[in-house]
């Protein structure tokens, strides 16, 4: 489904990825943990095709792809419906199903009675909401989000994580995160990375959250 095979980027004279390798081969929910500035957001850019690579592979079976980045971009000036009704059009969606998907995805995030406010008023947490729906209007196979839930309130923590759990069951979703309780409570697999490699992959299966903890800390007590 997705791998990413000795990747190297650089900026400036820092090197962001080193040498970096992964692979992901079935659906479920993925994270890759790391400190503020490792190279999380740089990871996803190269891999979407944002951002160019010094060098590596990158292969990817689907074409269809989602993202939300860290500080999703909206225009504010439209309500809910408006923005989703503007990203669907934008994506291909069909006028004749454009307002049924639209309004499906408001009711699926309980935006559904804000739809017509707009977006300059939405808290944090139903910006986030937005963004994900436009992200996830034409049901892509591979949802990347970086940092969803940061700055995000409880209530609208918890409708996003069961969401996620949700469209996890037949499609893949890759999140970035500093916050290692965060993906151990959503992640079927957790990539470590740090100065810019992935040092570990554990199976939230086989390990508990303090044994990932510990493995964290050695990897940065020996570096």
């Amino acid at each position: 489904m997705l791998q990413v095979n000795n990747l190297n980027k650089k900026y400036q004279k820092q090197q962001v990825l080193n040498n970096l390798s992964f692979s992901i081969e079935s659906n479920g929910i993925y994270s890759i943990v790391g400190t503020n500035g490792v190279g999380k957001t740089t990871l996803f850019k190269t891999i979407l095709g944002y951002a160019k690579y010094d060098s590596g592979d990158i292969n990817i079976n689907t074409e269809r792809l989602g993202f939300v980045p860290d500080t999703p971009s909206l225009y504010e000036y439209l309500s809910g419906e408006e923005y989703l009704m503007f990203v669907s059009s934008i994506l291909g969606v069909s006028k004749e199903q454009r307002l049924d998907i639209v309004r499906d995805k408001l009711k699926l995030f309980n935006l559904y009675n804000s739809k017509d406010k707009l977006l300059t008023t939405y808290s944090n947490g139903m910006k986030q909401k937005i963004a994900i729906a436009s992200a996830i209007i034409d049901n892509p196979d591979i949802l990347f989000l970086d940092e969803p839930l940061t700055g995000v309130d409880l209530i609208s923590t918890d409708s996003i994580k069961s969401y996620l759990k949700d469209y996890a069951e037949l499609n893949t979703v890759i999140f970035t995160t500093h916050i290692l309780e965060l993906a151990y409570s959503l992640s079927k697999k957790i990539f470590i990375l740090h100065k810019g490699n992935i040092r570990e992959q554990l199976s939230t299966n086989e390990f508990s959250l303090d044994e990932i903890e510990n493995i964290i800390k050695g990897i940065y007590i020996n570096d």
